[in-house]
């Protein structure tokens, strides 16, 4: 996986806070429509004006943010096109597109389809992955988070997962990730500012959903004794968006604006200031807005101030026992900075000899 935590990924969201959302011509969706029944590029074009319609209004760019489901009725039409073209890249699209919006069977029929065609091999690994699992296009709706121990028949990234008590979840080198339960997917968020996100078939089934672990299969491989304790509920506040670019950041967080707040902290930390931006990155975790609170446990991975980054978060934590800085807390995400810190001094030692 990428270099833990990416701090560039929140500066680029926040410093770039208005994303536009340009709707599509209704003129140039139906030449696409024209178009696409001659030209596979065209269908691809199209898919990109569906995708962009499908996108939810937003204030703030995610650069990591999932696609939206499409609707049926053009999740049927980029089938239809995927099988007159027979073009690699648009029934790969395609068949993402069903399995992003939960039609697993349709996803599978078609690249069952594409497999024999013998134009795509990868749609082939995927059709004898699931020769004997035949899923549905409604996957239930789970109660509670799975529990135990899953492996992953495939490659995606996350291969393995095991599910312990409070939501907390082990992955690869022993990192620790919050699950929780939203519109009937599970998700963990993951230190990129996106969620690795997974469809729970049965107490023993997982499928991959998100970009990282699409089409990944996942069984359970030890069942556990007792049943996980669920995932607390933590406060959680929304950055807020009334800081444009047009507008004085400094100005904007001395009138409470955690926006023009984060955005002095980034330019701080674009500056190499790493203590200044984590004053103002504190400021924003005080008031329960999680990537102030990841942003300030990042700054630990450059200045070393693991104890004073811990001790604000205990504080906040005893205050309220619901406040994300104790999510922070018990993923025990200051002690992976810390050594981050401790690395990157001992390369610079070492390069300086």
């Amino acid at each position: 996986m990428p270099k833990p935590f990416c701090l560039l990924i929140c500066i680029m969201t926040l410093l770039s806070p208005c994303l536009l959302h340009a709707e599509p011509e209704t003129d140039t969706m139906g030449k696409l429509q024209q178009a696409c029944g001659q030209r596979p590029e065209a269908c691809l074009e199209l898919l990109t004006q569906y995708s962009k319609a499908a996108e939810p209004k937003q204030s703030h760019i995610n650069l990591h943010r999932e696609l939206p489901p499409l609707p049926l009725e053009q999740l049927q039409e980029l089938g239809r096109a995927c099988e007159k073209h027979k073009h690699q890249e648009l029934c790969s699209k395609a068949s993402e597109q069903f399995w992003i919006a939960g039609r697993f069977r349709d996803a599978l029929e078609l690249s069952n389809n594409v497999c024999r065609s013998g134009i795509d091999n990868n749609a082939c690994d995927i059709s004898k992955r699931f020769e004997n699992m035949k899923p549905g296009n409604t996957p239930p709706k789970p109660a509670a988070l799975p529990c135990g121990e899953y492996k992953a028949n495939g490659t995606p990234l996350v291969s393995e997962l095991t599910f312990t008590d409070r939501g907390i979840v082990t992955m690869f080198m022993d990192s620790r990730l919050r699950a929780r339960l939203e519109n009937g997917l599970i998700k963990l968020r993951h230190d990129k500012g996106g969620d690795f996100i997974f469809s729970m078939i049965n107490a023993d089934t997982l499928l991959g959903m998100d970009s990282w672990n699409r089409f990944g299969l996942y069984k359970r491989t030890v069942t556990p004794v007792a049943t996980c304790q669920p995932a607390p509920v933590f406060h959680e506040q929304p950055l807020s968006s009334g800081c444009g670019l047009d507008s004085d950041p400094q100005q904007c967080c001395d009138s409470g604006d955690t926006q023009g707040c984060n955005r002095l902290g980034n330019m701080a930390a674009l500056q190499g200031k790493w203590r200044e931006a984590a004053r103002h990155y504190a400021m924003i975790c005080g008031k329960g807005v999680r990537i102030g609170c990841e942003n300030w446990v990042y700054t630990v991975s450059k200045t070393g101030d693991d104890e004073a980054v811990k001790q604000g978060l205990q504080q906040l934590c005893k205050e309220d026992a619901g406040h994300v800085a104790c999510d922070l807390l018990e993923l025990n995400s200051i002690a992976k900075m810390s050594l981050l810190y401790t690395l990157e001094q001992t390369m610079k030692n070492i390069s300086s000899k």
